[in-house]
């Protein structure tokens, strides 16, 4: 989602709808879902503001929204004929309100990420780890404010892609077959970043500039993902069961093998001085090893920056 002058936007067409105030009009906003589309004037506040995702590239949407792409966005729209836009304008003035960073990793078992990343939480207080659609997962801070909220989803994109509501898009791209073989055996993590204060953290920028921001460098996801997850069992540590996790598997059954259960438990009956990180550790270590369909997942390898 971007920001910039009303003045960038002309030609308005009838496809856009009025809001008017005592006979004033104090807004016009135009909407599409497919490929999803918002554009909103607020006359009053001298304000365009447009959102987007890289649906809207056709077939270049496996390149995702980039310093290379941005300009061919704005012309797409431009081609819908509902408006017209100032692109230099916008692309030399724009700030970004809200924007995904978004990965596309080769992988073809989601199951096997899912279940890592549910078992490794490092504390379910903070974060909770919730299905994605039957299709993945999303991890999200226990948070009361808004600005403060971070969401990772990661989920299969092929399988996504592969959905009714997303067929007649798929439809229209003259290269509907290239897209989706691209997208076979790809898994998405996907971080929203919902307010400027986020974005700027996040991608260590310090201003949220349309230019600064599909400029910045660094890792954002595998930065999350650090500050969530443990760090994997060595093999040395995986080796047999002792009387003491016997004990330890009885409480994981007791509380249906579910992580945020057993802490819980746990918190309620230690003192508030114990480290439950610590607590918890042995627990996700035996719940790791007892399911066969969990190894160690190599996340800076998976997220590796693209050459």
């Amino acid at each position: 989602m971007i920001k910039t002058s009303i003045n960038n936007i002309s030609d308005i067409g009838d496809d856009f709808v009025a809001n008017i105030k005592n006979d004033v009009i104090i807004s016009h906003r135009y909407k599409q879902e497919m490929p999803l589309l918002k554009i909103r004037l607020e006359h009053g506040h001298d304000e365009l503001i447009i959102e987007f995702t890289s649906k809207l590239l056709g077939d270049d949407m496996i390149y995702l929204i980039n310093q290379s792409n941005i300009r061919q966005c704005l012309d797409n729209i431009n081609a819908l004929g509902c408006c017209h836009l100032a692109v230099d304008a916008i692309l030399n003035e724009a700030e970004v309100l809200r924007c995904d960073v978004t990965r596309d990793v080769l992988c073809s078992d989601i199951s096997k990420i899912s279940n890592y990343v549910a078992t490794h939480i490092k504390n379910n207080k903070k974060w909770v780890c919730k299905q994605y659609q039957q299709n993945g997962v999303v991890l999200e801070n226990v948070v009361s404010t808004a600005r403060c909220k971070k969401r990772l989803t990661i989920y299969d994109k092929h399988k996504e892609l592969s959905k009714s509501r997303n067929r007649d898009y798929l439809n229209g791209l003259s290269a509907k077959s290239a897209v989706e073989d691209f997208y076979k055996d790809k898994i998405r993590f996907e971080l929203n970043l919902n307010s400027k204060e986020q974005i700027r953290k996040n991608l260590n920028v310090e201003e949220t500039t349309l230019v600064k921001v599909l400029a910045a460098c660094g890792n954002p996801i595998l930065n999350i993902l650090d500050e969530v997850l443990c760090q994997p069992v060595s093999c040395e540590e995986v080796q047999g069961l002792s009387l003491r996790d016997y004990e330890r598997l009885a409480f994981l059954r007791e509380h249906d093998n579910d992580l945020q259960k057993v802490e819980m438990k746990v918190r309620s009956l230690v003192s508030c001085n114990t480290s439950i990180n610590k607590t918890m550790k042995p627990y996700r270590e035996l719940l790791g090893r007892l399911n066969q369909n969990i190894s160690v997942i190599s996340f800076p390898a998976l997220l590796k920056e693209p050459a």
